[in-house]
Order: structure tokens, then C-alpha cells, then sequence
């Protein structure tokens, strides 16, 4: 939902001040998969310094696609996920909305592999 242009920018500024991790997050919980995949891709082909940094996602589990998006990211990059329990992060705006579970996120890679 962010211009991306402006998004490149940023997080070159930021690796520029001194930033080591930068975060991409879906708080709102929309993002399609192959679309946060998509969007890391061009993170990583368009932003300065970027290859210097950890890259790390955060998805909401609005729609539940936050385990797909990390499952999709992890597979478009290697970078950092962040593990949370079931319901940690709870949108306010979204009923009983959540955040991937670190156990379905690691049977899913192991059974992939």
C-alpha cells in the first residue's frame, strides 16, 4: 500500500544512518503471499545498502494468509522470520486476529524440504 519508490528511499536512509534489521510489515493483514514475495524482491534489487542488513517480515493473520506470506518470504529470501504464539499481536480492528504459529511455519518447511 506504500509507494514504492518512497519505501526504497526510506529504508536506504535508514541502512545509512546505522540501521542492521530492517522490517517489512503487514499489520493490517491484506498482503496476498506472492505479493510480499514480490515486494521483497524488489526491496532487495532496489533499495542502496540493503545486502548489508537482516531483513525481517511481520504479518498479521487478518485474512489468514500470515503463515503463507512468511512461508512465501522465507522461500523468496532466507531472511529472518519472527516467530510468535497463536493470538500474540492481535489487530484491534480484526476480531481474534493473530500472528503466524511457529510450529506450523516449521512443519511446513520441513515437510517442503
Amino acid at each position: 500500500r506504500s509507494d514504492r519508490e518512497f519505501l526504497y528511499e526510506i529504508l536506504g536512509v535508514v541502512i545509512e544512518a546505522g540501521a542492521t534489521t530492517v522490517n517489512i510489515a503487514d499489520t493490517v493483514g491484506i498482503v496476498m503471499p506472492l505479493e510480499l514475495g514480490k515486494l521483497i524482491v524488489d526491496i532487495k534489487d532496489n533499495t542502496p545498502g540493503i545486502a548489508n542488513v537482516i531483513i525481517s517480515t511481520h504479518c498479521h493473520n487478518d485474512l489468514g494468509l500470515a503463515t503463507a506470506n512468511t512461508i512465501e518470504v522465507e522461500e523468496y529470501s532466507g531472511m529472518h522470520l519472527q516467530p510468535h504464539k497463536p493470538l500474540v499481536g492481535a489487530n484491534a480492528f480484526v476480531h481474534a486476529s493473530g500472528i503466524h504459529q511457529v510450529s506450523r511455519i516449521l512443519y511446513m518447511l520441513c515437510v517442503a524440504i
